[in-house]
């Protein structure tokens, strides 16, 4: 796979959005459609789902009156996928050519690794994408998966919800963090960088050797 990263990209507009200036979420849409709509690339990823529902859906509802934009922006929409799902469907296609994918461990794991999943909200409830991440991690020789309690409830991250209401954040947070706890996994995975930031602070709040 070639990979290329447009430099003239910036940020997808979602902090603008859900800050209530969706004027300027559409001046930042444009920005990078005019970086991201070449027909060469067979697929846009993102590895933030919040990203991925800003290619997939936001820029669309934003740019949909606007006869400029709005063929690209399907074209980008249709392209847009999150990385943790891009690598299960690429796999799922090497295997239906009759190729085995054999994961291998770049490090000495005579032990498998405990790991749990939690699951973003803009991937689960807004992009479906719920059983890959899982099929993911199962593959790895070098992890033993086991799902936590309620895998699927918010950490309270949110953006700057956290910001806004922290009182009612760090409830949220404080309860996954008791099902991470309840699952005695040594690693957590996330596939968003907000609720890795979340996550991460809560368990070194709590002097906790688990690593998300």
């Amino acid at each position: 796979y070639e990979v290329e990263y447009p430099k003239e990209q910036t940020c997808c507009g979602a902090p603008a959005k859900y800050m209530g200036r969706p004027d300027l979420a559409a001046e930042i849409a444009k920005q990078n459609i005019d970086s991201l709509a070449k027909d060469e690339y067979e697929y846009i990823v993102s590895g933030c789902p919040t990203c991925t529902c800003a290619l997939k859906e936001d820029w669309f509802k934003l740019l949909k009156d606007d006869d400029g934009y709005k063929e690209k922006v399907k074209s980008i929409s249709e392209k847009s996928i999150d990385f943790v799902k891009l690598v299960h469907d690429l796999d799922a296609k090497i295997e239906a050519k009759g190729n085995k994918v054999v994961p291998t461990c770049d490090v000495a794991c005579p032990t498998p690794i405990k790991v749990t999943y939690h699951d973003s909200c803009h991937l689960n409830r807004n992009l479906g994408v719920k059983e890959e991440p899982r099929k993911v991690l199962n593959s790895l020789s070098h992890l033993a998966f086991n799902e936590m309690h309620e895998p699927d409830r918010c950490c309270g991250f949110g953006g700057s919800y956290c910001i806004k209401l922290p009182e009612v954040s760090s409830e949220m947070l404080d309860k996954k963090l008791k099902n991470i706890e309840n699952s005695t996994a040594d690693l957590v995975a996330v596939d968003c960088p907000g609720c890795l930031m979340s996550l991460r602070g809560g368990l070194d709040t709590k002097k906790s050797n688990t690593r998300v």
